[in-house]
């Protein structure tokens, strides 16, 4: 049996409650001041979705390329017009550590000269791709990673919009706003 089967959970469907799990996040705090003016918190998915409009997008890694050339920035374009549509927060999960993340999301808004209104959610275990049936064995030194998808969790944390993504080019970072 391999890790992948060892973690392997019925797929995350449409209507299912969204799986608690705790994530490690970067948040801006604007009290501490300096060049630096970020903490770390414990953020678990009920205080992300409970009574919001949250979308979540998931990608297996940061610094890759068409991760980073393509999603997170297409991410970042449409977080606005994703939030002019009542979505109360727009989040991006890898199978990345909370540093990794940090700087990824750094580097991109570095790049596009914009500062992104993402919450970047790191779930270096994989625990939560995994309580979601979403997590697969990259191979090539890579492990289990996030598969690509997009969910949009209403109110009582319930997935709706759920859209696996097979192909990498399925997913260019152009969220279709209208349908969600």
């Amino acid at each position: 049996s391999s890790d992948l089967d060892r973690h392997r959970a019925m797929p995350l469907s449409e209507g299912a409650a969204v799986p608690s799990v705790t994530f490690k996040c970067r948040v801006r705090d604007d009290s501490i001041g300096g060049d630096n003016p970020f903490t770390w918190k414990d953020v678990t998915t009920e205080d992300l979705m409970k009574g919001k409009r949250v979308v979540v997008f998931a990608l297996p890694g940061a610094f890759t390329p068409t991760c980073t050339d393509q999603h997170l920035p297409g991410f970042i374009k449409q977080s606005e017009t994703l939030k002019s549509l009542g979505v109360e927060r727009v989040c991006v999960i890898t199978t990345n550590d909370r540093y990794v993340n940090s700087a990824w999301n750094g580097a991109i808004e570095e790049c596009m000269s914009t500062k992104s209104g993402l919450l970047m959610l790191s779930d270096a275990d994989g625990d939560a791709v995994k309580a979601m049936g979403l997590v697969d064995d990259m191979g090539f030194g890579l492990g289990l990673r996030s598969k690509r998808f997009v969910v949009v969790a209403e109110g009582e944390q319930r997935a709706h919009g759920l859209r696996h993504v097979e192909h990498r080019r399925d997913v260019q970072g152009r969220a279709e706003v209208g349908s969600l």
